[in-house]
């Protein structure tokens, strides 16, 4: 089986090499799952395997395919695709929150299934309760939150960014009865992203569905649990909290359960929908025929009014918007909403930094918006926002790419009319490095009752710190934070006992999203040695902090 699996394989070339040995460590931990427990069932032994490869150094399976459906039997197995990402992505938290040898004793342990991941873990932790129905709901916390500073059962300490878990947005809180059925072992997220006073209340007569707030904003974050059957009002809400996410989650191993929730509240706002995390940092070789296309999953209740592209050189892109078909091939575009469309640009902006992963000016300037509220387009449903090249591209404008660390698809689609090898079809395309490449394009979209005028920018509904980019670094990484009120800001660098070692932002700064660069010195201007630092932002009372890797 081993042999079936690994062949063919290129040994010869750094990436059929690296595909070739993770799949070694793939199927060795299966060889010894086999040893060990015959009986287990297929998604523990899958889950094993897959984060046998993570533990050895090698690539994650495409996350996504779970956190972009999550209502779907936890221990299900039927080979495909989601399955494997769903596997890899329970794995990586049973190794990322049980470190010192948990696996092997889920490995070693005769139980199947729930059987074993408890006995396993009362061997871990013969001193606690906790077991796999506490490690599930907090998985599920984790898959959306991933912040450890909260809580350290709600993050992972896997460094590489991590999809979170999607769901339902609304931008309008007024939200009349709906009825909602819940796989076993499955969840639901319904994320509140505008308005005021929010009151929401679940309905269930099933004991097995529990249902977790997680509140998000000025105020900080919180977890707690809200109650079935009565009213859940949370008056801070567009203010203390800008974004409440509230997770339904199904107990039971045996059985699908249902629930039904109604809202009410005031107002509503304009959001932001976007993929990309860093600054661009090139363009792709494309040729005229050649289309490419971004995907944004559906916001119910709310229009689509405009969307921004980045753009290379000046000129115009032509493109439009269509109904998201749900798959790639034959093609992402279905229905059309709003086709021709067009974007123009007379600037060309300048290389300022050669041969950095980020050699265009921060923030980049050349961002273009497209307004596209006469064409009432409902964001009910997914839709895909593409632009074609119709000649030559070494002087017209382009649309820019930036990176992203995955190996499977995410949101961004290019159809090849002469690619290298294959035929004319819809790619997804990678660098090669374990990274793929992302179209800068977003959406914006907001409810009816609203009555904006003035889109953008939009101004960030919350205080943010995202991950820096790279991580590891070496010479220099970029950090990004969203403020959503003017005040003022400090974002300093920490080393491993906490002292100070450079301070970057110290200063009151207006509403807005921010880029910084570290380029690895101290305050003093001495160049810092190799190792794990933290970044931490302080604004309107509210911290957070990450981690990151420089290595010289």
């Amino acid at each position: 089986i081993y042999y079936i699996d690994g062949n063919p394989g290129n040994l010869m070339s750094v990436s059929g090499l690296a595909a070739a040995t993770s799949t070694t460590a793939h199927e060795f931990q299966h060889m010894i799952h086999w040893n060990a427990d015959k009986n287990e069932i297929t998604f523990v032994n899958e889950s094993c395997s897959e984060v046998a490869s993570l533990v050895c150094g090698y690539s994650y399976t495409g996350q996504n395919r779970y956190t972009d459906g999550t209502d779907v039997y936890l221990l299900g197995w039927s080979g495909t695709l989601e399955d494997y990402s769903r596997a890899a992505r329970w794995a990586l938290y049973l190794w990322n929150q049980f470190p010192n040898d948990y696996l092997k004793l889920l490995v070693d342990n005769k139980g199947t299934g729930i059987s074993g991941i408890d006995g396993a873990l009362t061997n871990y932790l013969p001193s606690t309760s906790r077991r796999f129905s506490d490690v599930f709901v907090d998985w599920l916390i984790a898959n959306s939150v991933n912040d450890l500073a909260l809580n350290s059962r709600y993050g992972y300490t896997y460094l590489k960014p991590l999809s979170r878990a999607k769901g339902f947005t609304f931008l309008n809180p007024n939200v009349s009865a709906q009825n909602v059925t819940v796989s076993r072992l499955g969840a639901d997220y319904l994320t509140f992203a505008a308005g005021s006073n929010l009151s929401i209340t679940f309905n269930s007569s099933s004991s097995n569905i529990r249902v977790k707030a997680i509140r998000s904003g000025p105020g900080g974050k919180t977890v707690e649990d809200v109650p079935l059957n009565s009213a859940y009002p949370e008056p801070a809400f567009g203010s203390t909290y800008t974004t409440i996410t509230f997770i339904v989650l199904n107990l039971s191993s045996g059985q699908d359960a249902s629930y039904s929730y109604s809202a009410t509240g005031a107002g509503g706002a304009s959001v932001e929908l976007r993929w990309d995390e860093t600054e661009p940092q090139g363009l792709l070789r494309l040729t005229p025929l050649d289309t490419i296309c971004v995907t944004f999953d559906a916001v119910a209740g709310a229009k689509l009014d405009s969307i921004r592209v980045a753009l290379r050189r000046a000129g115009e892109v032509r493109g439009g918007v269509w109904r998201f078909t749900g798959t790639l091939r034959p093609t992402p575009l279905g229905s059309p909403l709003a086709v021709p469309i067009s974007a123009t640009t007379t600037e060309t902006p300048p290389v300022v930094n050669p041969g950095a992963t980020f050699p265009y000016p921060i923030p980049f300037p050349n961002w273009r918006t497209v307004d596209l509220r006469a064409y009432n387009i409902s964001s009910d449903q997914s839709f895909a926002v593409g632009f074609w090249l119709e000649s030559d591209t070494s002087n017209d404008a382009r649309v820019m790419v930036t990176r992203y660390t995955s190996t499977d698809a995410y949101h961004s689609f290019t159809f090849l009319h002469n690619p290298s090898s294959g035929s004319p079809n819809w790619y997804y395309l990678s660098s090669g490095q374990g990274e793929i490449y992302l179209y800068l394009i977003r959406a914006y979209v907001s409810s009816p009752i609203t009555g904006v005028k003035e889109l953008l920018p939009l101004p960030p509904s919350a205080l943010q710190l995202d991950r820096n980019y790279p991580n590891p670094f070496n010479p220099s990484t970029t950090i990004r934070y969203s403020i959503p009120l003017k005040g003022q800001v400090k974002l300093r660098i920490f080393d491993v006992v906490g002292r100070v070692v450079a301070t970057l932002v110290d200063q009151e700064q207006p509403p807005g999203m921010y880029s910084v660069v570290w380029h690895g010195a101290t305050d003093g201007g001495v160049t810092a040695s190799s190792g794990v630092y933290f970044y931490r932002l302080e604004a309107a009372g509210y911290h957070s902090a990450q981690k990151m890797v420089l290595l010289r």
